[in-house]
């Protein structure tokens, strides 16, 4: 696999968006990802409520997964290093494992950036 600025990145996501797609593994509709919050038995046992929606009427997620914390975010210039080619071949082999067993993915499309130049697809 290819190492160099951030093509094992790119590689690994691709194969992972091809997989997820044949599978049907992707839950991409808002409105689908808003009834699970509303039904979510694990959301709702943290929550101790069946309104799962905050005081602005936006569905309330619980996860077992923290957010992406600053802190905690490596920003890598060039090709990854050893250990961090690791941790994404690790994250892979966890999707695909994942989307084999017939888990199922929540997929939200941003783009991060204004700027024309500037601007990426996160996915």
């Amino acid at each position: 696999m290819s190492t160099s600025d951030g093509a094992l990145a790119r590689e690994l996501a691709a194969k992972i968006n091809a997989l997820g797609e044949e599978k049907g593994s992707f839950i991409s509709d808002r409105d689908e990802i808003f009834k699970l919050a509303l039904t979510d038995k694990v959301t709702l046992e943290t929550r101790g409520t069946d309104d799962v929606l905050d005081t602005f009427g936006s569905p309330a997620y619980v996860t077992k997964k923290t957010s992406r914390s600053a802190a905690m975010t490596e920003i890598f210039f060039g090709g990854p290093d050893e250990r961090q080619q690791e941790i994404l071949l690790r994250a892979y082999e966890w999707f695909e494992r994942h989307i084999e067993s017939g888990g199922k993915l929540l997929v939200m499309d941003k783009m991060m950036g204004l700027h024309p130049e500037h601007s990426h697809h996160c996915r």
